[in-house]
């Protein structure tokens, strides 16, 4: 829906420059094109109709994989295009040499995310050294919360949490990370402040039996 709503904004603010067919690029895997079947011609469909509403021509493209994207973007042949976000500070400085306008959507006010590093209340763990030989709980798609894991491993194990841990629980949502850890499924899990602060007011209970390892 946030793609969705970005693209409904761009071709409202480019409707006074429909001269020219516009070249719009995607990336197909990876995004909510993958939800549904037949998901790149519904999208294109949907498209062409707010295109047409608008008096304007699009032609929408997609590709397999991020860097060939960027780089039809950055050679013209493409007049828009949706990033990832670890895709866009990867390089920002590089896109903003070639490209004038950017958009962004998010669900609330606050600009970034924060992650807490949780465990049961009577865990002697107090870091990420801890993580060795753990049953870890991590949303699937959550590539934050897997960068910082990554990170503090390397920096207090001196090697990936892959080499470290025992396993790692994928979840399908941040809150069932939580409740794997509550109800003991698991050792530790990764979740967002928003996530958490959602669940102890649905349930402050939680606080007896879960805490805070880092933030």
């Amino acid at each position: 829906m946030k793609i969705l709503l970005m693209i409904l904004l761009t071709i409202s603010l480019y409707a006074n420059e429909c001269l020219v067919t516009t070249q719009f690029g995607f990336i197909e895997r990876g995004n909510l094109l993958t939800s549904f079947k037949e998901g790149k011609e519904a999208l294109r469909t949907w498209l062409y109709k707010i295109a047409e509403s608008k008096n304007c021509k699009i032609n929408v493209r997609f590709y397999k994989d991020m860097d060939i994207l960027y780089s039809k973007l950055k050679s013209n042949d493409l007049d828009m295009a949706v990033f990832s976000p670890r895709f866009f500070f990867k390089d920002h400085e590089g896109i903003k040499n070639f490209s004038n306008h950017f958009w962004s959507l998010a669900k609330k006010k606050e600009k970034r995310i924060q992650y807490y590093f949780i465990g049961w209340k009577n865990t002697e763990i107090k870091d990420f050294k801890g993580i060795k030989n753990k049953i870890i709980s991590v949303e699937r798609a959550s590539k934050p919360a897997f960068i910082w894991l990554d990170k503090n491993s390397l920096i207090e194990n001196k090697k990936t949490y892959k080499k470290v841990v025992k396993t790692i629980k994928y979840e399908q949502k941040d809150s069932r990370v939580l409740l794997d850890v509550f109800f003991k499924k698991v050792d530790l899990g990764i979740v967002k402040k928003s996530t958490w602060d959602t669940m102890i007011e649905l349930n402050p209970a939680i606080l007896k039996r879960i805490k805070i390892i880092k933030k």
